[in-house]
């Protein structure tokens, strides 16, 4: 279960594989660059927004924080 709460700046639209991945903490997005890392495929690529989609950089650090724990990554 996640305890984030459900915001428009917390919407990332993924295809539903990379969404269920991303829900398992398989990988995050920098809140700093927006880089994708920990996906193989998309190594040294960043996230494509909208300039009219503000996303939150807590909730991406929220998700950085717990990817780290689930793979005991230390920064």
């Amino acid at each position: 279960p996640h305890t984030v709460q459900d915001a428009i700046e917390n919407i990332l639209c993924l295809c539903s594989n990379q969404h269920d991945q991303f829900d398992y903490y398989s990988f995050y997005i920098d809140p700093e660059n927006l880089k994708i890392i920990g996906l193989n495929d998309f190594k040294n690529k960043k996230l494509n927004i909208s300039p009219r989609h503000k996303i939150d950089k807590d909730f991406l650090n929220y998700h950085k924080k717990e990817y780290m724990k689930n793979y005991s990554v230390k920064e």
